[in-house]
């Protein structure tokens, strides 16, 4: 028997009224009324298994708070909402202020344990945790230098934007705040890791030509290599600029959006050059507004062709989707009748259904009307998306902010957690009065259907303060996701998962080349390779974007629903290398590294002759291994020659495309990787030069090779 938790708590209310009555009425319970009681229990025990949360943060040495100078009783003495402020109007600012806070998740040491860099509000600090590795946290604020007291800011996120291979520390700021970048000494420096690593403030040199007094509110950003160069780009959100909602792009230029990283430490922005600007200052099309109300952006590529997309949670209706144009621009990709919804907060993308596509969820304010409250957009693979909010059952989260995706019970299927609250009056059933207050945070747990059951309460996870961000990841290295809750004016909190590594679990980082050293951006398939299996393939996306306000590491752990394997894992670089098949056991924790691979030049040969291509083979070390590569045609394993070079005019090809394969076998040191590209063998007979061979390269470090003449 399959009792869902609604029916249980039900039955289980049912069973106490019962007993109320009976005892009212001086008579005693029948023994059938507790037998049920039992058989509800145990019930509800199986359903929830072994996974509950446990708050540690005190004796994990967390204890933190986070405040703010704005003291006001209700909303309605500031303003009705945002969207009907003309200007930045002191209301509108503690509005802002309001919505501050945030927590990032991130190994800065690289000691293998990951650390916490928590918002403390401008009545308050921010301060950096390092994991101790005993379950344990110390605050290392003053030798880091990263501290911030006094200051309003919000968001953050730690990434190698430099491409030294150590974590640096973006932090968002809001009313005037300029955000930080703080970069890290650690790869430069001889310091054991103990905490001691140095931060440098280099913001005002990497982002020059910022203009905090045009932009003063930028929340957390998301990072992802847009053009295709292997540096990370930033996509910085901001909302309530100086003009209020209604942008004039006229006399504002930029919306200073998106930044391009020149790979020398500074950044550049291309948000007009790349339709950016446009898209948040056109009215009349489909999904756009000339609003710019930003929250929570993250890359993704939605429509498969390797390229990164955008998708952002915006307020006042400006959520958006945005098709990378081959590198160059974006296209808006909003569709109106499916993207809906006018009070987007906190975001996440993942892989829900397990059906191989990236899905879209965001967090909404939940009002008295039906159609309000949050919103999953499942992922059709080609760059659409279709509204599944009713038939998933995760509407109905009150008022939401940060959000993250994660199998907190192994079971390999996704759960989805947000947290809630704020201080508004209308429509709240949780308190007396009214005010978005006390709202619980919810969990959304996987049915493995689609559908998504609430259980936060039933796993212990009951945090009823006014949340804003999240990040989940697993602090202790136990296999299994544990939570970490910055609250607005109120305590920070870390839930420990208990026990849901029971159900077995595989844990992979991955070792990118430079610039991107942590392969913000790759795809990672695991699958059972028993036929007999049924555990279905699980996608995850390596990421560096935001919850709100708030960011998860840049791991991935799978759950393996008490599957004991054998499996297999695919990695998608985001260079577009594939290392496919990597044997993995179950409760395995692996480091993925990323060899060179790729085609660098061709050669000539006679005239009118064939193309001889070179390739270059790099092991992590940066050691030449150029002569153990394959040449394949159609498929990896249909291998048409070996060593550095190829004589294409050896292989009479038929005219047409051809798939091409240059791989690497499988070492000690790295797993079998392989790059696809395409040649296109075109008739001989032209009277006029013409191409012989045509390149279809997207991605990867690759050098066409010239047309020659027949």
């Amino acid at each position: 028997m399959f009792l869902s938790t609604k029916s249980i708590l039900a039955s289980l209310q049912r069973v106490q009224d019962q007993a109320s009555l009976r005892k009212s009425a001086s008579l005693k319970p029948a023994r059938s009324i507790l037998i049920l009681v039992m058989v509800l229990v145990s019930a509800l025990s199986a359903f929830a298994g072994s996974t509950t949360f446990v708050n540690v943060t005190d004796t994990a040495g967390l204890t933190h708070f986070h405040s703010t100078t704005q003291t006001i009783l209700r909303t309605e003495d500031i303003c009705d909402c945002m969207d009907e402020t003309p200007v930045m109007t002191a209301h509108a600012e503690i509005l802002v202020s309001w919505i501050t806070g945030g927590v990032a998740a991130g190994d800065f040491d690289g000691d293998g344990w990951l650390d916490l860099y928590v918002i403390g509000g401008d009545a308050g600090s921010n301060r950096l945790f390092r994991n101790l590795g005993d379950k344990t946290f110390e605050d290392v604020t003053a030798a880091t230098g990263v501290g911030i007291e006094g200051e309003r800011t919000a968001g953050a996120v730690f990434v190698d934007f430099d491409g030294d291979d150590d974590l640096d520390l973006f932090v968002g700021g809001v009313l005037g705040t300029p955000p930080r970048l703080f970069r890290s000494d650690l790869s430069q420096s001889d310091q054991s890791m103990d905490g001691s690593v140095a931060f440098t403030d280099v913001w005002s040199q990497a982002f020059a030509g910022f203009d905090v007094a045009q932009t003063p509110v930028t929340w957390g950003p998301a990072f992802g290599d847009y053009d295709g160069d292997g540096d990370l780009d930033a996509f910085l959100p901001h909302s309530m600029s100086p003009h209020g909602p209604e942008l004039d792009i006229e006399s504002l230029g930029s919306t200073q959006h998106l930044w391009r990283n020149e790979g020398d430490g500074t950044f550049r922005d291309v948000s007009v050059g790349t339709g950016i600007t446009a898209l948040f200052g056109v009215e009349g099309g489909p999904g756009e507004s000339s609003s710019d109300q930003t929250f929570s952006p993250n890359f993704v590529d939605l429509n498969e062709d390797g390229r990164l997309d955008l998708v952002i949670s915006g307020d006042i209706g400006t959520s958006r989707v945005l098709l990378n144009q081959g590198g160059s621009r974006f296209a808006n990709a909003t569709d109106g009748v499916v993207i809906t919804g006018r009070t987007a907060m906190g975001t996440t993308v993942a892989d829900f259904d397990n059906d191989g596509h990236f899905d879209w969820f965001i967090s909404h304010v939940r009002f008295a009307d039906p159609a309000s409250g949050n919103r999953l957009y499942r992922g059709l693979g080609d760059g659409t998306l279709a509204n599944v909010t009713s038939a998933s059952g995760v509407r109905n989260g009150h008022w939401g902010w940060g959000s993250c995706a994660a199998d907190f019970d192994n079971d390999g299927h996704l759960d989805l957690f947000h947290v809630n609250g704020f201080f508004h009056v209308p429509n709240n059933p949780f308190v007396f009065g009214g005010e978005w207050t006390d709202t619980p945070a919810v969990l959304y747990r996987s049915n493995g259907d689609g559908t998504f059951t609430e259980s936060a309460a039933i796993m212990g996870l009951s945090d009823g303060s006014e949340g804003r961000g999240v990040s989940c990841f697993d602090y202790d290295r136990d296999g299994d996701i544990d939570v970490a809750i910055s609250n607005h004016r109120g305590p920070f909190r870390l839930w420990e998962n208990v026990g849901g590594d029971s159900a077995g679990f595989v844990r992979v980082d991955l070792a990118g080349r430079s610039p991107n050293t942590r392969a913000i951006g790759a795809r990672l398939e695991l699958r059972a390779t028993d036929m007999a299996s049924e555990l279905a393939p699980q996608l995850r996306l390596v990421r560096a974007g935001s919850n709100f306000v708030s960011s998860d590491p840049a791991e991935v752990l799978f759950g393996l629903g008490g599957e004991t394997g054998p499996f297999a894992l695919d990695v998608t670089w985001p260079d577009g290398l594939i290392s496919p098949g990597i044997e993995v056991a179950a409760n395995e924790e692996l480091e993925v590294v990323q060899v060179r691979l790729a085609v660098v030049g061709q050669t000539t040969i006679g005239h009118g002759g064939g193309v001889e291509l070179e390739g270059l083979g790099e092991d992590a070390s940066g050691l030449d291994v150029s002569d153990q590569l394959r040449w394949s045609i159609d498929t990896v394993d249909n291998v048409v020659g070996t060593g550095s070079t190829l004589d294409l005019s050896a292989l009479e090809l038929e005219l047409g495309r051809h798939n091409l394969f240059l791989s690497l076998p499988a070492s000690a040191d790295w797993p079998e990787t392989y790059q696809p590209f395409a040649v296109r063998v075109l008739p001989q007979g032209c009277d006029t030069p013409c191409e012989l061979f045509s390149d279809n390269f997207e991605s990867g470090d690759t050098l066409a090779w010239s047309a020659s003449t027949p």
